[in-house]
């Protein structure tokens, strides 16, 4: 019994962590776009691009490096992480 409540717990941290970095990528992507508009609007920089994600194309421009990102793997890859968070959570309220 003790084995398995640490387990838990563990699985439990490790999702906390994995939630809590991507929040933190949400809110970098956010504050870099306001800061990107703001450029813009004062005409700072010749190239104001410094964070820019185009979804239908799947690119990714920082710093004026261009990148290309398959959405299909990224895709796959959350929703797998949010199934396994959301049977977590149902398991979670069953259990107690």
């Amino acid at each position: 019994m003790e084995r398995y409540r640490e387990i838990r717990r563990h699985r439990r941290l490790k999702r906390f962590k994995f939630i809590i970095i991507l929040s933190l990528f949400i809110l970098m992507g956010f504050g870099l776009s306001i800061v990107n508009d703001t450029m813009r609007q004062l005409n700072i920089l010749e190239d104001t691009e410094i964070f820019h994600f185009d979804y239908k194309s799947s690119i990714l421009d920082i710093l004026g490096k261009t990148y290309i990102i398959d959405i299909k793997v990224l895709k796959d890859f959350f929703k797998a992480r949010i199934t396994g968070l959301l049977f977590y959570i149902d398991c979670f309220f069953c259990y107690n």
